[in-house]
C-alpha cells in the first residue's frame, strides 16, 4: 500500500508516491495548480491502484495554493476511497521560513507561527515520511489575521 503526498504551498508544486514510508516516485510542476493537479491525479490513479492515504502539507504558505491543494487532496481521498491526513509545511523545508507574500515569510519558533521579512526556503519531498506526524482531516494553516 502506498501514500500520496502533495506539497502545494507555492511553486513548484510537488507530489510524491511513498511505499512503506519511502519515496518511490516524484512529480514537480510549475504553473497553474488548477490546470496541473487534476491531470496529475488522473495519471497517479491510473498507475497506482493501491494508494492507502492522501497526505498534504497544509501550510502555511501561499493562500491560493494551500486552498487548491486542500481541495485536490480531499478530492483525491474521495476518488481513491482512502483517508486524508495533513502535516505542517514546516516539516518539508527543515522548519525554515516559508514564503507568505511579497518579501514576507512565515517563521516558526517554539511552536508559534509569526510573519516576518526574510528569505524563504522552498520545500522538498523527503526520502522518508516515517518520522512525520500526519493528522487525520487536518485543515489548512493560514495564520494571518483578517483585514478590518
Amino acid at each position: 500500500m502506498k501514500d500520496l503526498l502533495l506539497i502545494s504551498n507555492g511553486e513548484p508544486y510537488l507530489l510524491g508516491i511513498y511505499d512503506n514510508s519511502m519515496l518511490v516516485e516524484s512529480f514537480s510542476f510549475d504553473g497553474k495548480a488548477a490546470n496541473a493537479l487534476p491531470q496529475l491525479f488522473v495519471e497517479v490513479k491510473n498507475k497506482y491502484k493501491d494508494i492507502k492515504r492522501v497526505l498534504l502539507a497544509v501550510g502555511p504558505g501561499n493562500l491560493t495554493s494551500i486552498k487548491l491543494g486542500y481541495v485536490a487532496a480531499k478530492t483525491a481521498s474521495i476518488a481513491f476511497n482512502v483517508g486524508y491526513y495533513g502535516a505542517s509545511s514546516f516539516e518539508f523545508n527543515g522548519k525554515n521560513p516559508i514564503s507568505a507574500f511579497g518579501s514576507k515569510v512565515f517563521k516558526i519558533e517554539n511552536g508559534k507561527i509569526t510573519l516576518d521579512s526574510g528569505d524563504a526556503v522552498k520545500p522538498s519531498l523527503p526520502n522518508s515520511i516515517k518520522d512525520i506526524e500526519f493528522i487525520e482531516n487536518l485543515a489548512p494553516i493560514y495564520p494571518l489575521p483578517s483585514v478590518n
